[in-house]
C-alpha cells in the first residue's frame, strides 16, 4: 500500500489524505456543536423548570402561611378563647350576635378582608357554642359541629400531624359545605388548648382556587409547560394547562414518596416530558413543573438541518480548497513544517518520517540529521560548561598554598596568644578555619554543619570590619546536620548580604541564617536587615547581570550559584529571593533531603578535622 501511494503525484496524495483526515474532523465538530446546542437547550429547560417550580412553591407557601397565621389568631385571641373555653354554653347561644358582642370580632374580620382570596370562614367550637360561619361567595357551611364531625375532611384533619389538612373542594362538592358555589382550596385545622391538649375548635377556611392557579400561570415560561400542585399527602390541589392523567398517577405513585428533609427537589424524564417536583419544606405542598419536550421537536429538527447543511457546505469547500492548495503544499511537507515548529520550541528529539524518495524526502532526511547534530552539540556544550565551572572553583582554591597559609596563620595565632590579644587570636583562628573549610582537601561535597561552620567563621572575620554593628544568629536543625552538601552554596548569599546589604548602613546590621528539615526537603534561609532590593535588582541577580565579590572567597556571581543549584538538584533545587527596599532581604534555598546521604560518625569527624 505504501509503494502504491508513493507512485501517486503529490497533488493527488494531498487531496486524498487531506479529505480523509479533515472530513471526519469536521463531522466530529458539527456533531459536537449540535450535541452541545442540544445539551444547552435541555439544560436551559431544566433550569427554567426548576425556577418555575421553586417560585410557585415559595409563593403558595406564603399564601398557606398567611392562612395558618389567621387560624392561629383564633386560638391566641383572649376574647375568642374565652368563648371556646366557656362552660356557660346555653347563655352564650342565646345571643345571636355573640361572636361580635363577646369577641369583638372586628379584628378577625379585617384580617379576612385583607386576604382577598378567602371565600368562606368557619369556626366550630368543640364545647357546643354556635359556630361562626361566613360565606363571601354565597356558599353555606354545615351549621353544627356534629355534622362536621361526620365528614371525611374532619377525620383526615384529626389523623394528621399538627391536625392541619389542605384539600381541593370543587364547585357543587359538599364536604363541610351545605352549598358550595365556587371551586375552593380549603384549609382545615383543629385547635387545642396547649395546657391539656383539649380540643377547642375546628376551623375551615376556603380559598378561591384561582389564587393558586394565578400563581401557577405567572410562573409558566413556554408553550407545552404545565403545573401541578399536590398537598403534603399527595392529593391534587390544582393544576394549570392540561396535565395527562398518566403523568399525575406516575408522580403520585412513584415520586412523591421520595421526598425527605434533605431532598426537596426531584427532577426526572418521563414519557417525553421533563418534570421538576419541589417541596418547600416538610409538610408543605408539592409543586410539579411539567415541560413537554415534544413542544421543542421543531427546534431540534431545525438545528439538525442547519448543522447537516453546514457540514455539506464545509465538505464541498474542503474539496475545492484541497484541489487548489495541492499544487503548493503536500502532506510530507506539512509533517516537515510541524517538525521544524517543535524544534523551534526546544524539542531537540524531533524526527520527521520520510515517506518517499523525492525532493521533500531529501529535505526531511537532512532535517533529521541537522536536529541530531545540534542535539549532540548542545549536550557536549552543556557538559563542557559544567566542567568549566568546576575548574573555575578548583582554580580559585589552588591559588592559595595551604601549607604556607596554615603555617602563617598558626604563627600569627600564637603571637596573639603570647601578647594576650584574645580577640585578635579568635579572628585569626576564624580566618584559618575558614580557609581550611573552603579548601576541605579538594572535596566538592562537605557536611551541612561544615558549611554552617564556614559561614560562622566568615562572619567572625567580618566582625573585625563592622565591629559591634554586625549581629548574627545561626540555627541548624539536628536532622540535617550530617547531610552531604555541595560546598560554597550558602556562603556567597551571606557575603552578598554583607557586601551589598550592609555596606552603606550606619545602624545595627542583623543577619539570621537557618537550616531546617521539612517534608523530605532541606530549607535554608538567609535574612538580613540591610538596604533591600527592588524587583528589578532581584531579576538582574537571576539573569546574571548583577554580580558580587569577584575577587574574594565565595565571590561567584549569584547567577552562577543559582545555576549550580539547578545543575546539582534539578527541579528540586529552588532559590527564592524576596526583598523590601529599606527593610531587608530574605533568600530561601530548597534542596532535597537524601535519606541515604547522612555520613556516619567517623566520616563526620574526618570532615570536621579536614
Amino acid at each position: 500500500m505504501k509503494g502504491k501511494s508513493s507512485r501517486r503525484s503529490i497533488r493527488k496524495k494531498y487531496v486524498i489524505y487531506g479529505f480523509r483526515i479533515f472530513s471526519p474532523l469536521f463531522l466530529f465538530i458539527v456533531l459536537f456543536l449540535f450535541f452541545h446546542s442540544f445539551r444547552a437547550k435541555v439544560s436551559d429547560i431544566k433550569e427554567k423548570s426548576y425556577t418555575s417550580s421553586r417560585s410557585v412553591a415559595v409563593n403558595i407557601q406564603l399564601v398557606q402561611d398567611d392562612i395558618k397565621k389567621l387560624s392561629t389568631f383564633v386560638g391566641v385571641d383572649n376574647d375568642i378563647k374565652k368563648i371556646l373555653c366557656s362552660s356557660d354554653v346555653e347563655e352564650l347561644n342565646k345571643n345571636s350576635r355573640m361572636w361580635f358582642d363577646e369577641a369583638h370580632f372586628d379584628t378577625l374580620q379585617n384580617l379576612i378582608a385583607l386576604n382577598g382570596g378567602i371565600r368562606s370562614f368557619a369556626i366550630y367550637p368543640e364545647n357546643g357554642v354556635q359556630p361562626f360561619l361566613r360565606g363571601m361567595d354565597g356558599s353555606v357551611n354545615h351549621p353544627t359541629i356534629a355534622k362536621v364531625r361526620n365528614t371525611k375532611e374532619y377525620s383526615f384533619t384529626m389523623n394528621r400531624q399538627y391536625s392541619m389538612y389542605w384539600c381541593s373542594v370543587p364547585k357543587s362538592t359538599r364536604g363541610t359545605f351545605e352549598v358550595n358555589r365556587q371551586d375552593k382550596i380549603v384549609f382545615y385545622r383543629e385547635l387545642f388548648d396547649l395546657k391539656d391538649r383539649k380540643p377547642l375548635c375546628f376551623i375551615a377556611i376556603g380559598l378561591d382556587k384561582s389564587t393558586f392557579e394565578n400563581i401557577c400561570h405567572g410562573a409558566l415560561n413556554s408553550a407545552g409547560e404545565s403545573l401541578l400542585v399536590f398537598n403534603a399527602d399527595g392529593e391534587e390541589l390544582c393544576s394549570v394547562e392540561d396535565v395527562d392523567t398518566d403523568i399525575k398517577l406516575y408522580i403520585q405513585r412513584n415520586i412523591l414518596g421520595q421526598f425527605s428533609e434533605d431532598k426537596t427537589t426531584i427532577q426526572f424524564f418521563y414519557d417525553g416530558n421533563y418534570i421538576t417536583c419541589t417541596k418547600f419544606e416538610s409538610g408543605s405542598s408539592i409543586v410539579c413543573d411539567i415541560v413537554s419536550l415534544t413542544a421543542y421537536r421543531g427546534f431540534f429538527l431545525q438545528q439538525i438541518c442547519i448543522y447537516l447543511f453546514a457540514l455539506f457546505l464545509i465538505l464541498i469547500a474542503l474539496y475545492v480548497l484541497l484541489r487548489i492548495m495541492s499544487k503548493y503544499i503536500t502532506k510530507p511537507l506539512f509533517n516537515l513544517s510541524s517538525g521544524i515548529k517543535k524544534f523551534a520550541e526546544g524539542d531537540f528529539t524531533q524526527h520527521v518520517e520520510v515517506y518517499d524518495d523525492d525532493e521533500i524526502g531529501d529535505v526531511a532526511r537532512a532535517f533529521n540529521k541537522m536536529v541530531s547534530d545540534i542535539d549532540s552539540l548542545i549536550n557536549e556544550n552543556y557538559v563542557i560548561k559544567m566542567k568549566e565551572k568546576e575548574n573555575e572553583l578548583a582554580s580559585l582554591q589552588s591559588q592559595i598554598n595551604p601549607h604556607f597559609l596554615y603555617n602563617t596563620l598558626n604563627s600569627l595565632y600564637w603571637q596573639a596568644i603570647d601578647q594576650n590579644n584574645e580577640a585578635l587570636a579568635d579572628n585569626i583562628f576564624s580566618l584559618s578555619r575558614l580557609f581550611q573549610l573552603v579548601l576541605s582537601r579538594g572535596k566538592q561535597e562537605i557536611l551541612v554543619e561544615n558549611e554552617f561552620e564556614l559561614i560562622e567563621h566568615y562572619l567572625e572575620v567580618q566582625k573585625m570590619r563592622f565591629n559591634s554593628k554586625l549581629q548574627y544568629s545561626i540555627l541548624l536543625d539536628e536532622r540535617i546536620r550530617h547531610q552531604k552538601f555541595s560546598k560554597l552554596l550558602l556562603q556567597p548569599f551571606v557575603e552578598n548580604s554583607i557586601e551589598h546589604g550592609f555596606s552603606n548602613k550606619t545602624s545595627e546590621c542583623n543577619l539570621f541564617i537557618s537550616g531546617k528539615y521539612d517534608d523530605g526537603k532541606m530549607i535554608f534561609e538567609i535574612k538580613d536587615s540591610g538596604v533591600g532590593m527592588t524587583q528589578a535588582e532581584i531579576n538582574s541577580l537571576f539573569s546574571g547581570e548583577k554580580k558580587v565579590g569577584h575577587d574574594r572567597v565565595g565571590g561567584y556571581a549569584i547567577k552562577n550559584i543559582i545555576d549550580r543549584i539547578h545543575l546539582l538538584y534539578g527541579e528540586e533545587g529552588v532559590v527564592d529571593i524576596g526583598s523590601i527596599p529599606g527593610e531587608g532581604t530574605c533568600v530561601r534555598i530548597t534542596v532535597p533531603f537524601d535519606e541515604n546521604g547522612t555520613e556516619g560518625e567517623e566520616n563526620v569527624k574526618e570532615s570536621a578535622d579536614s
